[in-house]
């Protein structure tokens, strides 16, 4: 009984010695970093690395700091060949530790984007504050200026780039642009990979950020830019749309269509000289959003004919994008990866030649649009109707 107490007493000793986590923190010590910038540098292999950490609320009655009224967040900048470097140096900046596992988005300027942007990759792929979950955005221009912008909504930058990126990837899985996601996609090594372009506005004293397209990397180095119609052929030749939409512009009018759904599959063929063609099928559901025109048809005969423009216009997009990524030499579709995958032996034989070969592949598209819902009107409205 007594070396039972003994052994309990033990044991209550141990759990209020070593209860709690062992690197945890206080936070009244930390600075939190919302947001990472990098910027190009004028010096050869150098970049510019800007933090925006969040400023620390006043309890309730006590008085605002003077440098509050300021804004939510602060800047931090240095200029340093190497990312790890630059946040100590910007550590002895700080009376707080910059503390990195909120960071929100990774931004990086277009210019360090084209130098290429796998150093630093490597490096929040490394460190253990940096969650795999954090948004990667290239902006036009400097992200520094993204990071010291008052949005016109969103108390900080940061949150509100996030928040975009989170509308973005409700269109498509395909526009995911996590640390992670990226990554992954790296490890294909004839697939190229893209991420969200997005530029600055500002009226008014006031700011706010718009998506114009993707940029197209290879071996982690942009070569190129998709604009909105190519980057809609892109997602609808990737498949599994969950939302968006498409216009189709006719003789008869133009007509809004949006996408509820959309999915796709592809097969490469590849024959005995070498030629490679990738063929793909699209079907994608869609309702009729906006109408302007068509003064002279039904709505059955409206649907009818939209559906067919549907579809040339899909395969349109694809096709161009398809065109698009072969100017750049940047395998879009994962012509490679499909091949490697269904028929590896080939593969072997093909993989020393694909930066000939893949410029000189052919798509074949197929498309199957089906409208479903022509919204809470089934009529037309024409001019001189009456209610």
């Amino acid at each position: 009984m007594k070396k039972r107490m003994l052994l309990c007493l033990a044991i209550l000793v141990y759990a209020a010695l070593f209860a709690g986590c062992w690197d945890s923190r206080e936070l009244d010590t930390l600075a939190i970093v919302t947001g990472i910038g990098i910027d190009a540098s004028e010096k050869a292999g150098k970049a510019n690395y800007v933090l925006q950490v969040g400023k620390v609320r006043p309890i309730a009655g006590d008085t605002a700091p003077e440098d509050s009224k300021d804004g939510n967040a602060y800047i931090l900048k240095e200029e340093s060949d190497s990312i790890l470097e630059a946040i100590n140096l910007m550590q002895c900046e700080s009376s707080r530790i910059l503390f990195l596992h909120h960071t929100q988005a990774l931004l990086f300027g277009e210019e360090i984007a084209r130098q290429g942007i796998l150093p630093q990759i490597d490096f929040f792929l490394r460190d253990q504050e940096i969650r795999m979950e954090v948004r990667i955005l290239v902006i036009e221009g400097k992200a520094e200026d993204v990071l010291k912008a008052k949005f016109r909504q969103e108390v900080s930058p940061s949150v509100a780039i996030a928040r975009m990126m989170n509308n973005n990837e409700s269109v498509s899985e395909y526009l995911e642009t996590s640390l992670l996601n990226f990554a992954l996609r790296l490890h294909d090594d004839t697939m190229a990979q893209v991420l969200p372009l997005a530029r600055l506005n500002e009226e008014d004293g006031e700011s706010w950020l718009e998506t114009v397209g993707l940029v197209v990397l290879k071996g982690g180095r942009v070569v190129g830019r998709l604009d909105g119609k190519l980057t809609n052929g892109y997602i609808l030749s990737r498949g599994k749309i969950k939302a968006g939409s498409i216009t189709v512009a006719t003789d008869k009018g133009r007509a809004t269509l949006n996408i509820l759904h959309s999915d796709s599959c592809a097969k490469p063929i590849v024959g005995d000289d070498g030629e490679i063609v990738l063929r793909q099928k699209i079907e994608a559901t869609m309702s009729l959003g906006e109408l302007k025109g068509f003064s002279d048809m039904t709505i059955d005969e409206i649907m009818n004919h939209l559906r067919g423009e549907a579809e040339k216009e899909m395969v349109a997009q694809v096709q161009n994008c398809f065109v698009a990524g072969q100017a750049m030499n940047a395998d879009l579709f994962g012509v490679g990866s499909l091949i490697k995958k269904k028929m590896p032996q080939r593969w072997e034989t093909l993989k020393v030649r694909w930066d000939t070969l893949y410029p000189r592949a052919r798509l074949d598209v197929e498309a199957t649009a089906e409208l479903v819902d022509t919204g809470q009107s089934t009529n037309i409205l024409r001019k001189g109707d009456r209610k």
